[in-house]
């Protein structure tokens, strides 16, 4: 993001997010290995492959298990790696300053279907139908606060958070962020970092998303999962961006606002909206 928050995950939020994934994520490898050189995927046919490794380990002693829980770990923490890797990917893909090629195209069909929208909502309030004008606002909002400039919405939310916060207070986020951040309440500053902390969170989904993919070239029905994964990565990171951008704004907002007037609400109203 352009204006990233002083915040780190914690210990329990890293596990969460990369160990205990990585070992599914090798144990369905394992598996499809097994089951992804047959017709028919019975689940019996892991049954020999169990009591081998039982027998190994019994013949083998403490040494056995040893090594076992080495090369466990060695694999953990390059699946973990893999993942890091894809969720980067991820992220590039999905909140983008620029994309090759499509870049350009996609910024250029986003801009013309929120200065559609915003000249119907205009056009609608010239004319006195209020109810048209919300409906068309309402369209245009959902495109984006402020005028696409990025390829991608999730891209364009980070930017138009920058772009509305610079032409109501004539503030540079990026530069400024850590500073505000000093002096937000640290309830404030929890409920940012939580959020994200989710936000991060949701590329690392979908980078295992993309791991599952390629465990398709072994299993089918890892591709199946890495699919459903990846839709459901996107959604999680849809909705994380959306309440991050709308509380970090809301929080610079209120820490920067005028002084209260005879009419706070409409006021706060209005410095909400910025316009859109």
């Amino acid at each position: 993001m352009d204006a990233e928050l002083p915040v780190s995950p914690r210990a329990r939020e890293t596990a969460a997010a990369f160990v205990a994934p990585a070992l599914l994520w090798l144990s369905f490898l394992a598996v499809g290995l097994v089951l992804g050189r047959r017709r028919r995927a019975e689940p019996t046919a892991l049954l020999p492959h169990l009591v081998a490794a039982m027998r190994w380990f019994g013949r083998g002693g403490g040494t056995s298990v040893l090594f076992a829980l080495l090369a466990l770990v060695l694999a953990t923490l390059a699946a973990c790696a893999a993942a890091s890797a894809a969720a980067a990917l991820t992220r590039a893909v999905w909140v983008p300053r620029r994309l090759p090629v499509i870049g350009a195209p996609l910024t250029a069909r986003r801009q013309r279907s929120w200065r559609a929208a915003d000249a119907a909502a205009a056009a609608a309030e010239a004319r006195g139908d209020t109810v048209a004008a919300l409906r068309h606002a309402a369209r245009r909002n959902a495109i984006c606060l402020a005028e696409p400039a990025r390829p991608t919405w999730m891209a364009d939310q980070v930017a138009a958070l920058r772009s509305r916060t610079d032409a109501e207070h004539e503030l540079d986020l990026a530069v400024a962020l850590p500073h505000l951040w000093l002096e937000m309440a640290p309830r404030t500053r929890e409920d940012l970092r939580t959020l994200a902390v989710a936000w991060r969170h949701s590329f690392v989904l979908g980078g295992w998303a993309l791991l599952l993919l390629c465990t398709g070239s072994v299993w089918w029905l890892g591709a199946v999962a890495g699919v459903t994964l990846w839709y459901v990565a996107l959604l999680r990171a849809r909705s994380a961006t959306r309440a991050f951008c709308a509380y970090l704004e809301a929080a610079v907002d209120l820490r920067l606002a005028p002084p209260a007037s005879a009419t706070p609400g409409r006021d706060l109203t209005a410095l909400a909206r910025k316009g859109s």
